[in-house]
């Protein structure tokens, strides 16, 4: 239609067709010729000539198309695989309600970024917000969460629809679409991407012929097998079937490109048709119509061909549709181990959504829908904008999803008998990339993802997916340890120590850094103590002696290093060479720095035990508890007097505690001597009547395996959170 003053500027006319270009160029009197430069030019020279003429007809869209209404005016239904975040977006947020978001808040959800609730908070206001205010809250957002395809698509609608220059960045859209869309395999996402590269190219030349096939090629190969792609294929479809037939297919005759056109069509709707596409109807019912146009005798006989297929597929997507209830693409679920995990430093009161708050300074809004009138446990609606609203639920969803895909509902073959199919090992990888979109903050979810390629001999794609969890959570140790296990069991070992190496590498160039800085380095962390250690083991392994004791060397070289690293060291001399000399040395050397551990003491006495020197296990023990006489210490010391020494020494050793310590109570002496001398293995000398009598008393009763068994970790974080329970319900 004609121009309206200051609404089309060159970036949006650019994105239009040229058959729209030329359409407005009639309209409007101008000349239609020329190629889409020439038509923006004389567009924008027509707009600023009538600044006040009025449009007669509607114009072409300048954004790039919103994947969730797409193909509503031909009366297709939303796909059901998101309908959860689809119905989402169909309730936009009102701008005047959100609260301005200061940077102390972007702050916060940065140091925290498993801060759930301030995450769900950010996201409804950066919802609200128009660009360019909108960005910093979107990148705090995706720098916490940048697998989250949900969130990728509300920063692209975003920038597509409320710039608050009245116009889209090309340059913002296209960064946004180059950082989300490899991590991020999404349809819903990916369609996006089609669509605006679609608004931005000229299907009637050469060059955006070329562009936009291999778009539409890429984007298939990638989520085609997506339950909500169908609308990627009926749009590649369609661009097939409008684009210059000579550009679809140019390497035939002129004269042939329309029926050579046709074949790549009709392959493009059969492999469509072979997907559990939501909108499968829909597709099938555009291929029928495709054929029946061309020819309806052929059409016939290749949809009669095509039936069984068809059959299988539909039996595949109502197992899919089952199995995709309720879940949503991109959901996220935050990492349990990062700072804000246990809500105890959100800005967001956790009290206020349980109904439970009697009064603080945090913020209190729904966590679900951000009223501030009531808290979640009232709110109506029970449902986040961005957050999984149980992660374990999530990943017994997506679990359910992966299994239900390995399970082969279409009964998909490899092209020989016996071979696997390929198009079921990309369905499956497909769910397990889906499922990362919401589970890759939990290292469990990759070591499954690398077992299952490793378990089919792919052990290049388990390493792959390994090396992407190291990325994705760099301090996770499981996912360092796995990777060397993976590598050592291919038999490389280089490969194997150089992931140990990496990692130390990054540790002792930050204590380097430390010490120059002033910094007091004079305990090891303990994750670095394991991984030293982990080091040595592997090194023995995969290489000699020689080899680990070079990584022995270098470990006891570092700042702090601790007793376990020595231990380890000397018990692997003995457990692989059966050389107790060279063991015996390094339990030695460690003592000059350890003989106050009693950890490290115990390891060189039954060290020492092990090898029949009773002897100078004795003497170890009266070293260690001249130097450091403590509780620890006594207890082991008499724990082997009891099982290598004499009536007398035992008595003596009994004796020397009780006066070390001035136990002066004679019974519970004689009783706790009693009790400790003859329990063996898990049988006491006391009924449990007599046991709970003596413990009455004040006696040590020694524990049986059994009982002590029941002392898990599990156990241990049960208490510790009911303890905090109680803490947290104690009045301020």
């Amino acid at each position: 239609g004609s121009i309206r003053a200051g609404e089309d500027t060159k970036n949006s006319l650019m994105r239009c067709t040229v058959a729209n270009l030329r359409e407005r160029c009639t309209a409007a009197g101008l000349d239609t010729s020329g190629i889409k430069a020439d038509l923006v030019a004389r567009l924008l020279g027509e707009a600023k000539a009538a600044p006040t003429n009025e449009a007669t007809e509607d114009a072409a869209p300048v954004v790039a198309e919103d994947p969730v209404t797409a193909n509503e005016a031909d009366g297709n239904d939303h796909d059901e695989g998101n309908a959860v975040s689809m119905a989402s977006d169909a309730a936009p947020l009102d701008a005047s309600s959100s609260m301005d978001v200061d940077d102390a808040f972007l702050a916060h959800v940065r140091a925290n970024p498993s801060d759930s609730a301030a995450l769900e908070r950010l996201a409804r206001l950066a919802r609200a917000a128009p660009i360019p205010a909108a960005r910093a809250m979107f990148d705090a957002l995706t720098d916490a969460c940048p697998r989250s395809s949900l969130l990728w698509q509300w920063y692209i609608d975003a920038e597509l629809t409320r710039n608050a220059s009245g116009e889209p960045d090309d340059d913002a859209i296209r960064g946004l679409f180059g950082k989300c869309l490899i991590p991020c395999p999404s349809a819903l996402l990916w369609r996006k991407y089609c669509a605006y590269m679609a608004s931005t190219h000229d299907i009637t030349s050469e060059e955006g012929v070329a562009t936009m096939k291999s778009v539409y090629e890429y984007s298939v190969d990638v989520v085609g097998e997506d339950a909500d792609a169908a609308d990627v294929w009926l749009e590649y479809c369609g661009f097939l079937r409008r684009a210059p037939a000579t550009l679809i297919v140019a390497d035939v005759k002129p004269e042939q490109a329309e029926s050579a056109r046709d074949v790549v069509v009709r392959r493009c709707y059969q492999r469509a048709i072979m997907v559990p596409l939501n909108k499968l109807d829909v597709v099938y019912k555009e291929y029928e119509a495709f054929e029946n146009e061309k020819n309806k005798a052929l059409a016939r006989a290749l949809l009669q061909d095509l039936a069984p297929k068809l059959l299988l597929t539909r039996t595949a997507l109502g197992k899919r549709k089952k199995a995709y209830e309720g879940v949503v693409v991109g959901a996220v679920c935050v990492n349990p181990a990062q700072p804000g995990a246990d809500a105890s430093a959100s800005i967001v009161c956790a009290g206020f959504n349980k109904g439970a708050c009697r009064g603080c300074p945090r913020t209190h809004e729904c966590a679900f829908c951000g009223a501030t009138s009531h808290g979640a446990h009232e709110c109506s609606s029970k449902q986040y904008a961005l957050l999984a609203k149980d992660p374990k639920a999530c990943a017994s969803q997506w679990a359910a999803i992966i299994d239900m895909e390995k399970s082969n509902p279409q009964k998909l073959e490899g092209a020989n008998p016996g071979e696997p199919s390929p198009q079921l090992f990309n369905r499956v990888k497909h769910a397990y990339e889906l499922a990362g979109l919401s589970l890759g903050e939990t290292p469990e979810f990759w070591i499954e993802y690398a077992h299952w390629h490793d378990s089919e001999g792919r052990t290049d794609d388990a390493a792959e997916v390994l090396q992407r969890a190291r990325d994705a959570l760099p301090y996770c140790a499981l996912l360092t340890f796995a990777v060397a296990d993976l590598e050592e069991s291919r038999g490389n070992a280089e490969a194997c120590k150089a992931i140990y190496e990496s990692v130390l590498d990054d540790y002792e160039s930050a204590t380097a850094e430390a010490i120059e800085r002033g910094e007091d380095v004079t305990s090891m962390p303990q994750d670095a103590v394991l991984m030293y250690c982990e080091y040595v083991r592997a090194c023995r392994r995969v290489e000699d002696q020689t080899s680990s004791r070079k990584a022995f060397m270098r470990a006891r070289k570092q700042p702090g290093c601790r007793w376990e690293i020595y231990a380890t060291a000397a018990m692997l001399e003995w457990q692989y060479d059966k050389s107790d000399k060279p063991a015996r040395n390094i339990f030695e050397l460690g003592l000059k720095h350890f003989l106050t551990s009693p950890q490290y003491v115990e390891r060189y006495a039954e060290f020492l035990t092990g090898i029949n020197d009773v002897a100078n296990a004795r003497v170890l023990f009266e070293r260690a508890l001249e130097e450091s006489p403590s509780h620890e210490v006594w207890n082991l010391f008499i724990a082997f007097e009891r099982a290598h020494g004499t009536y007398e020494t035992i008595v003596k050793a009994e004796s020397r505690r009780n006066a070390a310590f001035g136990a002066t109570d004679v019974k519970v002496n004689l009783l706790n001597a009693l009790l400790g001398r003859h329990t063996v293995m898990d049988l006491r000398p006391a009924t449990s009547e007599y046991c709970d009598y003596y413990a009455s008393l004040g006696a040590v009763v020694p524990l049986r395996r059994a009982e002590t068994a029941h002392v898990s970790y599990a156990t241990l974080r049960s208490e510790r959170l009911a303890r905090a329970a109680v803490v947290a319900a104690i009045p301020p």
